[in-house]
């Protein structure tokens, strides 16, 4: 029967299983990590350790903020964000206001403390949801980026904010891990070892009961909001000191990474559970399982399901916890109640009794020696077996691209890999898996694992943001050769750098202003928009502006507007903007897939435009093909690819190559686009 007691200890043992502790996370991150090593013993290289530490550093402290601020029963979505503007901030106060490095720092400090007081009071005070509010933040924190910046990074900084963030204190690591130690320290003695951390989890236990024995509920919720935001603002300025830049992709996705580990360590999303220790492990190990999937060589595509999967497993594992404790206080034997306090406490971390627990503390020592075992015998036998690793190895490239599924950045992929293969050389590509997001730092620990695992003969670096110039300094300093794509950095701008390809940006502007002023006959209203207002896309609508002015001043360029990459809403926006201005004629939207949002635009409003947009992707060549966008300005993206590739395997080889290999871009019209088919058919796209 399902009332019966047998049914119910059934049902608790399944809820025991599943719904561990502190030591059931540890255990679990023990053997992941044993599992990676066992497949590649790279993976607890020093080189990968230290990239995986120096990333969790960044995201633990605000984990730290997130844990305390969980605790008290609510939680942040806007804590990437916050830490974003924070250092973008802190950069524009050293480099456009000229303050000092201290002051600018103390200056995105503020920053952060004074987005948590606005989320806290919000929430606290004006009873919003804190999923409403701190997603609305989270908006307002990418807007605010980008109107500081202008989608530009911050730099140049001071060097002493470079000296800061590539500083080894301890192991290899830097201030970040230092700091992360301390504030975690300083976190759990204030949660275990004090009334205010006890009062913490009374609040998030139960808010009312808390308030009617005289605990300022709503002080400490509020504070708690304050001091993620800081911790936010802290984590965004040790990223830019790392990076030596302040870029606009720091911090971006990090709120779901923060609370899904805190929550795969026993932090309860429903608030009043949870340690310090335990959130901080979670975080660990969802750090480790993205880290050595790359390292063993798991295809990108198998890692953002690993990485969502855990995400859905640390909400179940927080329902399953919330079970147990709620049937644990109906069904809890007398032997148990009778328990010594000692003994009760570690029997709660496993869910077992003391001879459970000595059998699971011994099954863990088995698998460790095992797993050593193991390994032993696969390394005995991969020396046996060997061959000449370096002529092997040496054969090998590496493509670092953040922005990594992104289409066009696909198709440069695609003439990457297949000039590999043409070429004899195995090549492999890493990156942040976003369409969306540029995220050097999330990239960078990815590169990092990859290098552990392989000798590479060179590797090929997308440095279109120049937080990454760090790395590929860091890359040459180690005697690596190293091929930069997409721009092309002026000589000494990286130091070592060997070769750099790509297109001039300026040059892609002048060509769709040229050929749009032309066809418009020098006369006409034309809407300029951008996906981004990035680095890139910022560069093409500048050189148009200016272009056309010198060529065409009798067209009016209006002022460039924000599409977005999301085709609903760019449609919607493109729609409105012709309804607002009925003189318009002709259209040059600098993003992929701005083609497609103004045919589409065009369609709805029963206008006739001349439109031309970026990138030969498929969609964009059948719509020239049928004559509803004039033309696409044809970036040599597969060409970026398979050029990168040609330079790589000749720096592999020793060779000399020129420093600058520019690939010029070009308008494509109807008569035009067959060749770009092709293309595409060789690309698999």
């Amino acid at each position: 029967m399902a009332g019966s007691p047998a049914g119910k200890s059934t049902s608790e043992r399944l809820l025991r299983l599943f719904a561990l502790g502190e030591a059931g996370v540890i255990a679990a991150l023990i053997l992941i990590a044993l599992l990676f090593w066992l497949l590649e013993p790279a993976f607890l290289s020093d080189r990968n350790v230290r990239a995986m530490l120096n990333m969790v550093s960044f995201i633990g402290i605000i984990a730290i903020g997130q844990i305390i601020l969980l605790i008290n029963g609510e939680f942040d979505l806007s804590v990437g964000s916050v830490a974003g503007l924070a250092a973008v901030v802190s950069g524009k106060l050293m480099t456009a206001m000229g303050w000092s490095v201290p002051a600018a720092l103390l200056g995105g400090l503020l920053c952060g403390c004074t987005v948590g007081l606005m989320n806290g009071l919000s929430v606290v005070g004006l009873r919003v949801p804190a999923f409403i509010q701190t997603l609305g933040m989270l908006f307002i924190g990418q807007g605010l980026i980008q109107l500081v910046t202008g989608g530009y990074p911050v730099y140049p900084l001071p060097a002493s904010v470079g000296q800061l963030g590539q500083s080894a204190v301890i192991a290899g690591l830097g201030w970040s891990f230092v700091f992360f130690l301390l504030a975690a320290i300083a976190a759990d003695i204030l949660l275990r070892h004090s009334v205010v951390g006890r009062n913490m989890y009374a609040v998030g236990g139960n808010a009312l009961v808390a308030d009617l024995v005289g605990i300022p509920t709503r002080r400490y919720r509020i504070a708690a909001f304050v001091a993620v935001g800081a911790l936010s603002s802290i984590a965004g300025m040790f990223v830019m000191a790392d990076l030596a830049s302040a870029t606009t992709g720091i911090g971006s996705g990090w709120e779901l990474a923060v609370i899904a580990g805190v929550v795969v360590g026993g932090v309860s999303l429903f608030g009043g559970a949870g340690t310090v220790i335990g959130g901080l492990i979670g975080v660990l190990l969802l750090q480790v399982v993205q880290s050595g999937l790359v390292t063993v060589g798991v295809s990108a595509n198998w890692q953002q399901i690993a990485v969502g999967l855990i995400m859905i497993l640390a909400v179940g594992l927080d329902t399953a916890r919330r079970r147990l404790a709620v049937s644990g206080l109906h069904t809890e034997s007398p032997e148990a109640r009778s328990q010594t306090p000692s003994s009760s406490g570690l029997s709660k971390m496993f869910g077992v009794t003391y001879r459970k627990r000595s059998a699971v503390f011994l099954l863990l020592v088995v698998t460790v020696l095992g797993a050593v075992g193991v390994r032993a015998h696969l390394s005995s036998r991969s020396t046996a077996s060997s061959v000449d690793a370096t002529q092997v190895e040496n054969k090998r490239l590496l493509w670092v691209q953040p922005l990594r599924d992104h289409p066009v950045c696909k198709l440069m992929q695609a003439g990457f890999l297949n000039r590999c293969k043409e070429l004899g050389y195995t090549c492999e590509v890493v990156g942040n898996p976003s369409a969306t997001t540029l995220d050097v730092a999330a990239t960078i620990p990815l590169a990092e694992a990859a290098l552990a695992r392989d000798t590479f003969g060179a590797v090929g670096v997308f440095t279109l943001d120049t937080a990454i110039y760090p790395f590929v300094e860091k890359l040459a300093k180690e005697g690596l050769p190293v091929v930069t794509w997409h721009e092309l950095p002026p000589p000494g701008t990286i130091k070592g750098l060997k070769a750099a390809t790509g297109q001039d940006l300026a040059q892609v502007g002048d060509e769709a202003a040229l050929a749009l002023g032309a066809r418009l006959g020098g006369k006409g209203v034309i809407a300029l928009t951008q996906g981004s207002f990035n680095v890139e896309e910022n560069a093409k609508a500048e050189s148009f502006r200016r272009s056309m002015a010198k060529h065409f001043p009798n067209i009016t360029v209006l002022p460039p507007q924000l599409e977005g990459y999301e085709a609903t809403a760019a449609k919607t926006k493109a729609i409105s903007l012709l309804q607002g201005n009925g003189n318009i004629t002709g259209v040059f939207s600098t993003t992929g897939n701005g083609a497609q949002t103004w045919a589409g635009a065009a369609r709805t409003a029963g206008r006739s435009l001349v439109i031309i947009g970026m990138d030969y992707v498929r969609a964009n060549l059948d719509l020239v093909k049928a004559g509803e966008v004039f033309g696409i300005v044809a970036q040599p993206l597969y060409e970026e690819g398979a050029k990168t590739a040609d330079l790589a395997v000749a720096l592999a080889q020793g060779k000399n190559v020129p420093y600058h290999n520019p690939l010029p871009a070009r308008v494509i019209t109807a008569a035009e686009v067959g060749q770009y088919y092709a293309l595409l058919d060789k690309a698999g796209q």
